[in-house]
């Protein structure tokens, strides 16, 4: 339980809310026929990008770190 409030207070799980939702919206529209607004299909794109584009810098930070360590031990 420790663990989901500190992904909270990261915003980790409120931003993964938010793709989910402007995704799945967009999905539902593409699946019944209906027409996507554009403003819709923007905006989709960019909060994916920016929610998987954030954990990849993460990700390459925490190796850049780990590399850094691994140096300084050696």
């Amino acid at each position: 339980m420790d663990k989901f409030w500190d992904l909270l207070e990261q915003s980790v799980i409120v931003s993964g809310f938010v793709v989910v939702a402007v995704f799945g919206t967009v999905c539902y529209l593409a699946v019944t026929g209906q027409p996507i607004p554009e403003m819709m299909g923007d905006a989709a794109l960019i909060i994916v990008g920016f929610f998987f584009g954030a954990k990849t810098q993460a990700v390459g930070a925490a190796r850049v770190a780990a590399r850094l360590l691994e140096d300084k031990e050696n």
